[in-house]
């Protein structure tokens, strides 16, 4: 009997106890500062650019003279946009020459994250125990009872504690 009260009590004792890991559990609506993580993404991705087709040409109508030799009569062409082009005759030869500007496109792929912590402040009522005047004379009158009737009443309660210790 007497191992059986003292496992109750401490039972009791140790049951009572809240850890602060509990209490923050118990009074999760009490917070009033949260805390929220943001992630802000951006995706940039690659493109395609279409370039435009472009072409251009050349007609040359070309003779003989008495001596043998070509002769460049009438030139006509269309210039591109992005082709010029260049016709020439030397030595009885004829050359078309286009050229063109390298075309670079450059369109960055990168992806851009950022992380920012964002910080709420939350009101929340907070309860107010009002302290009443009556309170503590109360306690204090139940006290001095208690005091006296232990005083009182010792042998009679020491009787029960031996039986049942």
């Amino acid at each position: 009997m007497k191992k059986l009260f003292l496992i109750l009590l401490v039972i009791l004792t140790v049951s009572s106890c809240v850890t602060t890991k509990q209490r923050l559990k118990i009074c999760n609506e009490c917070k009033t500062h949260t805390t929220e993580y943001v992630r802000d993404s951006i995706y940039i991705k690659d493109t395609v650019v279409n370039v435009k087709a472009d072409s251009s040409y050349v007609e040359a109508l070309l003779e003989c003279d008495s001596l043998g030799n070509v002769r460049l009569k009438e030139l006509t062409g269309l210039q591109g946009k992005l082709i010029n082009l260049e016709a020439s005759l030397k030595n009885n030869r004829f050359k078309a020459k286009a050229k063109t500007d390298t075309i670079k496109v450059y369109v960055p792929g990168s992806t851009e994250i950022r992380y920012r912590f964002k910080d709420k402040i939350v009101e929340r009522p907070v309860t107010i125990y009002k302290d009443y005047w009556w309170k503590w004379p109360l306690l204090i009158w139940a006290g001095l009872v208690t005091l006296f009737l232990l005083v009182k009443y010792r042998f009679f309660i020491t009787n029960i504690l031996k039986l049942i210790i």
